[in-house]
Order: structure tokens, then C-alpha cells, then sequence
């Protein structure tokens, strides 16, 4: 039976999967699951002060609650719309219809550190860590966003619930590949330094003055690079406003010298003017 919840909405049989069991509740019970589940201050506590998109889920792995600012994020004002979905079907992940039963019955999923953390914590009775690199549909494109996702075993009455806490690492995760990255350059530069310094101190017959040239060209070199890797550092953070207004405006720059200013202002023009597209800018304390 299809239904807006999910792919399938029950089935009495069992549902066909690369991974992970396809089935679903049936949807009487489900509504009172998650009557029940609204109604326990324990989740309600959890739903209001855990950090990231919280869900609580079923043993079908189907949502039963969702916290505020996983529904703020899907712009959803209640989570009706979500009862009974998965958590991929939520996000919007693109394995989705890979799978014979919706989320968790692809064979991609059998790779997604969500799915085996839930099942993981299915089976146990501790908390499960992981990380996930979910693909999802935003905003019309593809993003490939990752999560460090907790799946906790809940009891409720007789039922066993599941609760995920996913936090996106993805900027988190881009420093650190820019951290590798800006060490691995500094070290080829030092490198090529310290031979400089090797050549002078072995070599006589050196010309002291294209040594110079070598080394002061290393070193300038060396002095860009940590340049550039502070520049990214400081800018995940949200623009004041005074520069957020002016950030398209030609000739401004923040940095004050003489030929700056034309990047963000050239870009604008060649897409609006030439190309008939938009330009848009935002900053904000939450995404910088």
C-alpha cells in the first residue's frame, strides 16, 4: 500500500531489500506509538534540548517524532508530514528509490553509517556511534552533507524506541582536509628551503646572490601560503553588516589596498548582465 508517509506504508508480507528489512507498522499502530511517544516527557526533554535533528524511531526504523529544528530546517511547522517516513526519506537522501522498500533497502545503504548505526543500537542495548555521508536534494541541487549520527535505545512501555541525533561535521570535516592540505604544502616548501640552506653550506662555487634570490622567493612563498590558510579560517564566520552590504559594491575590500575589490563585483556582473542568472548572498550566525 503507498501511501505520503513512505514508499510502502505496512505490508503484511515480507518486503523485498538489498540491506535492511523492508517492512513497515501497520498504520493504527504507528499513530499510537506516536501518540504515546509525544506524550512521554523523557522524549519531549530530549526532542527540546538535544543539539542537531533529533528522531525518534520505531523498530521499522520509521519516524514517530521529530524535534524543532529538524522541522524549522525542512520548514515544516509540525511533524505530522513525517510520521512513519525514514530518516533517508526525510533528508531527502537520493538512494531512496534505489531501494525495493524506501530507505535502508538499497544496496548503497549497506555502506551508510546511519542505517548501521540503527540497526546496530537495534540490537544492543547501549548507544552507537558513527558518521554518514548522506547525497541529498536541496534547494533543487545536490548536496553531499556528513553527519556524526548517535542512535540510543529507548524502552517505552513495551516498545523499543530509537532515538538519532545526526550533527553535520561537513565544515568541520572541509577544515580538516584544508588543514592536511596547508600542511602538506608547507612541508613541500620548507623543504625546498632547507636544500637551498644544504647547497649554500656544501657548495663553494654557489652564487651567493641567486641562493639569495632562491631562498627570499621560498620564503615569500611560505609567507602567502600561511596567509591564504588564515584568510579561510577567518571566513566561516558571519559577515558584520556593514561589509555584508557592500559585498558586491566595485572597489570595496576589506583588505584596503589599491587593485582589490573586483572579485565578488566582476563575478555579479558577468552573471547577471551576460549569463541572465542571479548572484545571491547571504550570511548568517548559523552557516557564515
Amino acid at each position: 500500500m503507498l501511501d505520503k508517509r513512505g514508499q510502502f506504508l505496512y505490508s503484511r508480507e515480507k518486503l523485498g531489500t538489498f540491506f535492511a528489512p523492508g517492512e513497515r507498522a501497520m498504520p493504527e499502530d504507528l499513530d499510537a506509538l506516536a501518540r504515546n511517544t509525544l506524550e512521554n516527557p523523557i522524549v519531549q526533554a530530549v526532542l527540546e534540548s538535544a543539539e542537531g535533528f533529533v528522531m525518534v524511531l520505531d523498530m521499522h526504523r520509521q519516524v514517530l517524532a521529530a524535534n524543532p529544528e529538524l522541522l524549522h530546517a525542512l520548514g515544516l511547522s509540525s511533524g505530522d508530514n513525517l510520521l512513519g517516513l525514514r530518516p533517508g526519506e526525510v533528508l531527502d537522501c537520493t538512494h531512496v528509490p534505489e531501494g525495493l522498500s524506501g530507505c535502508g533497502t538499497s544496496a548503497a545503504c549497506s555502506l551508510c553509517g546511519a542505517v548501521l548505526a540503527i540497526l546496530a543500537a537495534q540490537t544492543g542495548d547501549l548507544p552507537v556511534d558513527g558518521e554518514c555521508w548522506l547525497s541529498l536534494h536541496r534547494g533543487g541541487r545536490l548536496e553531499a552533507i556528513e553527519f556524526r549520527i548517535r542512535a540510543t535505545p529507548m524502552a517505552l512501555g513495551t516498545s523499543k524506541l530509537i532515538v538519532i541525533v545526526l550533527v553535520d561535521i561537513s565544515a568541520k570535516k572541509r577544515q580538516d582536509v584544508l588543514e592536511s592540505l596547508f600542511r602538506h604544502d608547507i612541508f613541500n616548501t620548507l623543504q625546498g628551503l632547507s636544500a637551498w640552506a644544504e647547497i649554500i653550506q656544501s657548495n663553494d662555487a654557489t652564487d651567493p646572490r641567486e641562493a639569495g634570490r632562491k631562498i627570499l622567493d621560498i620564503s615569500l612563498r611560505l609567507k602567502r601560503q600561511i596567509s591564504y590558510h588564515r584568510l579561510l579560517l577567518e571566513t566561516p564566520g558571519q559577515l558584520p553588516e556593514e561589509i555584508a552590504l557592500r559585498i558586491f559594491q566595485r572597489s570595496f575590500s576589506t583588505k584596503g589596498s589599491k587593485g582589490r575589490g573586483l572579485g565578488t563585483y566582476s563575478m555579479k556582473l558577468f552573471t547577471e548582465t551576460y549569463r541572465a542568472g542571479t548572484y545571491p548572498f547571504q550570511t548568517t550566525l548559523a552557516k557564515g
